[in-house]
């Protein structure tokens, strides 16, 4: 199956690979970037280079509801015109594909985080949260995903957040810089998703004031 995508969606796709010793991975995007289905493929691109492996990965979003309408729609679809078997536990929030355990996590209250040892984490719409449950949830996150790759390659975090300009995220960020971690960050324009008309995009365009241009 060929999908086609936008160059900050194969930026972060490709990122945990080219920059091996990173552990914190994060795409901000415009409205309509696609940046969900970025998380989908990033799911994919995961069972493909470990399937074989039983590794653990979670999947956050602020609720169960919310990564089931944006990310798990998407990736059933996938895995269904591709012939790929797949267990949905819709009761404990598990998804199964291959030998990779997915385990679907509220982050909106960040204590649910604690019990997991994973080595991989996805967050959507981190930014979503107020800037005191971003901070808890990071430090959450940061304790959990802990567990070696079965290739040797270090456990590593991936936030994907609507450019809202909330200030979250840019803590997180800001307190990467000052620690000197390794981090990758890239962005996602809004006009870069080819499945959007252009039309859509002026109108958007025309709405935004210019610090919404600027971000989305």
């Amino acid at each position: 199956m060929n999908i086609q995508l936008a160059k900050h969606q194969k930026k972060i796709v490709a990122a945990p690979h080219c920059l091996p010793e990173y552990d914190y991975f994060i795409l901000s995007g415009g409205f309509g970037c696609s940046k969900s289905f970025s998380i989908v493929m990033c799911i994919i691109d995961i069972v493909k280079t470990y399937n074989g492996h039983d590794i653990n990965v979670g999947i956050g979003s602020t609720t169960i509801t919310f990564a089931q309408k944006t990310i798990l729609q998407d990736l059933f679809a996938i895995l269904k015109k591709t012939g790929s078997e797949f267990q949905y536990n819709s009761k404990d929030s598990i998804l199964k594909i291959g030998t990779i355990t997915f385990f679907l996590i509220a982050t909106e209250v960040p204590a649910n985080v604690y019990g997991y040892n994973l080595s991989i984490f996805l967050v959507d719409e981190i930014d979503e949260l107020p800037q005191s449950k971003v901070i808890e949830l990071n430090k959450a996150v940061r304790e959990r995903t802990r567990v070696l790759l079965p290739d040797g390659r270090k456990p590593y975090i991936m936030y994907f957040s609507t450019a809202h300009g909330y200030r979250g995220l840019y803590h997180v960020v800001k307190k990467l810089k000052e620690t000197k971690q390794k981090y990758y960050l890239t962005y996602g324009k809004t006009k870069d998703n080819p499945f959007i008309a252009k039309s859509q995009v002026e109108s958007l365009y025309a709405l935004y004031d210019d610090m919404e241009r600027l971000a989305y």
